[in-house]
């Protein structure tokens, strides 16, 4: 039987949802955006819950979907994430062990926070979000009559698009660069494995929704210092890794930008269409989006596939 689930990515400026169907990779055949108003959500944080819900469900008429079953974003800024290599074993470890891990991560009380793991061949993975994010988010969408199955991390949302994107027996070490407003990302995705690194705030005045005075050079100079430090942390983790390729997606950047950060980290430039050509259908034009922007949306929906 097709399985049909929707990712649907709510950030500070609007909402992108995907009603995708799910196999060996990934089909797109719904896709919708809604643009929101300013305060809205702020920095990640749902301040109008019932103005959201109600986008929600006029995008969703709009888009007449199948399912009701949903795995929605929970942004990067909000989220902790932390990669424990050649631990394989760990999730035998007892919910406390795991929990006193990411304590000492976070470094904040965890009676507060929601945790979670997974194991990859050389590493486990471990996530922690406030209950109150988590609440928020989830009654945002029940409010919009889905039914929540699964709440993911951009960070993990990303590492779940690219696993179904190169298969099983991936051949690449990628650096994945996720340009998003408030905060863009790094994760580092090494033949199966995953690490989770840095974060930056994106100007949102760069992409005509704000007002300052950055610049597109300057923030490449940040993109390039950001993943700059994420590779080095990772040869320490892994000295053995060798960073190979990269590639951005997310909001457009401009192309002379994007080779330019490329050439100062030293990695291949490669084009996000054809990194997910073979698993990953979408025809993202004909809603006025890039396929690349719906990348966190898609990686939601992937979940079903990466954890099924």
């Amino acid at each position: 039987m097709t399985k049909h689930i929707l990712g649907i990515h709510i950030s500070d400026n609007r909402i992108i949802c995907v009603e995708c169907k799910l196999g060996s990779g990934i089909s797109a055949n719904k896709i919708a955006k809604i643009d929101l108003r300013q305060g809205v959500v702020v920095n990640g944080t749902i301040a109008d819950p019932t103005f959201l819900a109600e986008s929600i469900v006029e995008m969703l008429a709009k888009m007449e979907v199948l399912s009701a079953k949903t795995i929605v974003n929970i942004p990067v800024n909000l989220a902790e994430v932390k990669c424990i290599p050649t631990e394989i074993n760990y999730l035998s470890a007892t919910p406390d062990q795991i929990e006193w891990e990411m304590r000492h991560h976070i470094n904040e009380s965890p009676e507060e926070f929601s945790f979670s793991a997974f194991s990859l061949p050389g590493s486990t993975i471990l996530t922690a979000v406030r209950k109150q994010v988590i609440d928020s988010y989830s009654q945002v969408l029940e409010k919009a009559g889905l039914l929540v199955e699964a709440i993911d991390p951009e960070q993990i949302a990303l590492f779940n698009l690219v696993s179904v994107a190169v298969g099983s027996k991936p051949k690449d070490s990628l650096a994945v660069v996720d340009i998003e407003i408030p905060f863009s990302q790094v994760i580092y995705f090494e033949r199966g494995n995953f690490g989770c690194g840095g974060k930056l705030f994106t100007p949102p005045e760069l992409f005509g929704l704000g007002e300052g005075k950055k610049t597109w050079r300057e923030f490449g100079e940040d993109i390039s210092a950001t993943i700059s430090m994420t590779l080095d942390a990772q040869k320490q983790l892994n000295p053995t890794a060798v960073p190979e390729k990269i590639v951005f997606c997310g909001r457009k950047i401009k192309e002379d930008i994007a080779a330019t950060i490329a050439g100062k980290v030293g990695l291949q430039l490669i084009q996000y269409n054809d990194l997910t050509k073979k698993r990953v259908k979408v025809k993202a034009h004909r809603h006025g989006l890039e396929p690349a922007e719906l990348s966190i949306a898609l990686g939601l929906a992937a979940h079903g596939i990466v954890r099924a």
